[in-house]
């Protein structure tokens, strides 16, 4: 897992958004309860302006994520996809 976040790191800093999207995907595939590689999938979606894809991939984050780390992470998704609302909720159950 660490090997395909870390490639999908260096395509984004080289410009190559779908092919850091790949690395992501494939990645989770392996390890779909890890919250950083979600967020980072997500953030690089919005910053691509893909927003449906994002939508697909948030919804695809709460059924992966480990319970015990989903709300923190899921306040983070929906920071990042500027959902402030839902986000604040998750902050409080993760603080709770």
């Amino acid at each position: 897992m660490e090997d395909y976040l870390w490639i999908a790191q260096v395509y984004r800093l080289n410009g190559d958004s779908d092919a850091a999207i790949a690395q992501l995907r494939k990645g989770i595939e392996l390890a779909p309860n890890r919250p950083d590689a979600w967020i980072l999938l997500i953030q690089l979606l919005q910053a691509e302006e893909r927003t449906e894809e994002a939508e697909e991939a948030i919804a695809e984050a709460k059924d992966s994520i480990v319970k015990n780390k989903s709300a923190l992470a899921l306040g983070q998704i929906y920071e990042i996809n500027s959902e402030f609302d839902e986000a604040e909720v998750c902050y409080q159950q993760a603080y709770d």
